[in-house]
């Protein structure tokens, strides 16, 4: 059984202080989950749809997320967009867990959305980016 990682949602800054432009490091340290926060979070269209060619312009989206977010947040949101993923595949999601998971992501929708394009990109990496992206992640 998992846990739901649930805390009150914190408002989001209007201005958040990150170098500019993102360290690429950074958007190789951070968790699919946490990608697809970011996306949420981003200019990303509510209907766009996945093209390998677009790859500079999903890392733009995220690190825009990322910005408006902060890197802590959108880490936070990640760890529970995780365990209330978790909790639906174990049929454990009740009540609870769906009103949090909607007070995080209004738009189900626009989050299953992020989520799809953060697992296409993942999966039209090349072998050696894979690996290092996994590697990084690990460590974080």
């Amino acid at each position: 059984m998992h846990a739901l990682l649930v805390a009150p949602l914190a408002p989001l800054p209007l201005v958040v202080s990150l170098p500019a432009p993102l360290p690429a490091d950074l958007l190789t340290g951070i968790s699919s989950f946490s990608r697809s926060v970011a996306l949420y979070a981003s200019d990303m269209p509510n209907n766009y749809r996945f093209n390998v060619q677009d790859r500079d312009q999903i890392e733009a989206w995220i690190a825009q997320g990322i910005e408006r977010l902060g890197l802590e947040e959108a880490s936070r949101r990640g760890r529970f967009l995780q365990s209330f993923n978790l909790l639906v595949i174990d049929q454990n999601d009740g009540p609870a867990a769906h009103a949090a998971y909607r007070q995080y992501f209004p738009s189900v929708r626009r989050i299953s959305r992020a989520q799809s394009v953060t697992a296409m990109r993942t999966l039209t990496l090349h072998d050696d980016e894979r690996t290092r992206l996994a590697a990084a992640c690990v460590h974080r």
